[in-house]
């Protein structure tokens, strides 16, 4: 009898935590994802240069992180607001693919659109 009254609550809190758990680990991922294609950016020198080899990294570090899909994942090189000097790297991913969007009803998510910033000081002469 008591475990009927709470096992609904347990399940609850069970979905709850795997889901926060696997969209953590995808934030993660997206967050080192940008923060590699960042640090290899930096040996470009035009703007052009560091779009490619930024994307170049992406596409060789995504096969690491199996929870991102490529298809989901937007790359963009922009210079930084503010200073000349910097400029930054910005990955958009649509998490939507996850199994966690069942629960939306059930628990509060986040959202499905991961952005995470890098900014990197500009290489070269």
């Amino acid at each position: 009898m008591e475990f009927a009254l709470v096992a609904p609550i347990l399940l609850l809190v069970l979905f709850g935590i795997l889901s926060y758990g696997l969209y953590f680990a995808v934030i993660h991922s997206v967050q080192q994802v940008t923060a590699e294609a960042a640090r290899a950016s930096v040996a470009g020198i035009t703007p052009a240069e560091r779009q490619q080899i930024a994307a170049n990294t992406v596409n060789a570090a995504i096969g690491s992180y199996p929870l991102l899909r490529r298809d989901r994942l937007t790359l963009n090189v922009v210079p930084a607001a503010g200073d000349p000097s910097l400029y930054d790297i910005r990955v958009t991913y649509d998490a939507r693919h996850l199994g966690i969007w069942s629960m939306q009803g059930i628990v509060p998510l986040p959202s499905s659109t991961i952005q995470r910033t890098s900014t990197v000081r500009r290489g070269g002469l």
